[in-house]
């Protein structure tokens, strides 16, 4: 019977029996919970309203105390939400360079004037998103500096840390080493944002 249900469901997904996206007009806001207006075939045929729905909804995460701290421009590890009303509940206060590394990509492809970074960062104010992006960056920056000078030891590296003051600190279980493979992604995404002039 359960076979029978699934393969039901999936003949209608692929016919388009599910009602056609329901989207704003252009420059309004999309349905917050969007992905069962969609079909898997007009995903595959257009995937651009799909991609701007996600990066609209996912863009509200981005915000001061839910994914990053707005005084030291640091990422948190994540926030845990309410299932039913979407509001943030609890925060985590510690992170890692492997978060760091898709923060870091974002704010690099809003500076060099990507329309979708900038849906993400500023969706009511794409014209923002460039400098919005390099002012974070710049805090993220005075904020790495001061914890190579508080903490030489860790080599320019970053441990996982706490970073819901001014100054980020390590963990309490990661004050004599650092996770290679999260410092490996902010490598790779420095390097993956060389602008070439």
């Amino acid at each position: 019977m359960l076979l029978q249900i699934i393969l039901a469901v999936t003949a209608a997904l692929t016919a388009g029996a599910v009602p056609s996206p329901q989207q704003a007009k252009p420059g309004g806001t999309p349905k917050c919970r969007f992905s069962p207006t969609y079909t898997q075939a007009q995903i595959l045929q257009d995937p651009n309203p799909f991609i701007s729905d996600v990066l609209y909804w996912e863009g509200k995460f981005h915000q001061n105390n839910v994914s990053y701290n707005t005084y030291n421009g640091m990422s948190y590890d994540g926030t845990l939400l309410d299932e039913i009303t979407g509001l943030a509940t609890a925060k985590h206060p510690f992170s890692a360079a492997s978060k760091e590394s898709l923060q870091i990509m974002l704010y690099a492809h809003a500076i060099a004037g990507s329309a979708q970074a900038a849906q993400f960062l500023s969706p009511e104010n794409p014209a923002a998103a460039s400098g919005m992006a390099i002012d974070i960056m710049t805090l993220k920056l005075k904020t790495y500096l001061q914890f190579n000078q508080t903490y030489p030891g860790f080599g320019g590296f970053l441990p996982w840390y706490t970073g819901d003051s001014q100054d980020i600190v390590p963990t309490w279980d990661w004050v004599n080493r650092v996770p290679a493979l999260d410092n490996g992604y902010v490598s790779m995404s420095n390097g993956c944002n060389t602008v070439k002039s």
